[in-house]
């Protein structure tokens, strides 16, 4: 009678044992999607344009207005992807720039010139440093070796959540 008052007991605390881990699983797999979607909704509601590039100053310099087309502010600029694809003497380089704080540039670095209105030459006066919904900034890339004259070049820009896009210029 003992051993079989013990054996329920111990199949009853599997079965809780189970049931448990079963439920602590489900909630992760909730949580995740949670998160995903978030994420997907996030994206979804970023978008970035580019304008107006050109090179400057001997090819060292390569600027861009970039403005956001979408419905989520957007920050974390050193986590942005900037990638110059441009040609030399007969060469191809591709330079993938961190950002700066400081403006002008370092060698091979990028930086925020301004961030205004879009359409305006106003300054940003709401929520400085994050490119709203609405606004734009110029950016400008340090390149070295410089772009060569008489060249097809291809700038990339990428928001952290991997919204990008791209535009060709010539110098």
């Amino acid at each position: 009678m003992l051993a079989a008052i013990v054996s329920v007991a111990l199949i009853l605390l599997a079965a809780l044992t189970v049931s448990q881990g079963t439920l602590s699983s489900a909630s992760l797999l909730s949580e995740s999607w949670k998160a995903m979607e978030e994420r997907s909704g996030e994206i979804s509601r970023t978008a970035i344009g580019v304008t107006n590039v050109r090179a400057m100053s001997g090819g060292s310099y390569v600027r861009a207005d970039i403005s956001n087309e979408g419905a989520v502010s957007l920050t974390d600029f050193d986590q942005w992807d900037v990638i110059v694809q441009y040609y030399r003497g007969g060469n191809y380089y591709v330079l993938r720039a961190p950002y700066t704080t400081g403006y002008p540039p370092g060698a091979n670095q990028w930086s925020i010139e301004w961030i205004r209105v879009t359409g305006t030459s106003t300054d940003e006066v709401y929520e400085p440093g994050i490119l709203n919904p609405g606004e734009q900034m110029r950016i400008r890339v340090s390149v070295s070796p410089s772009v060569g004259s008489g060249t097809t070049n291809q700038i990339t820009v990428a928001t952290p959540n991997g919204v990008a896009t791209s535009v060709i210029f010539t110098y």
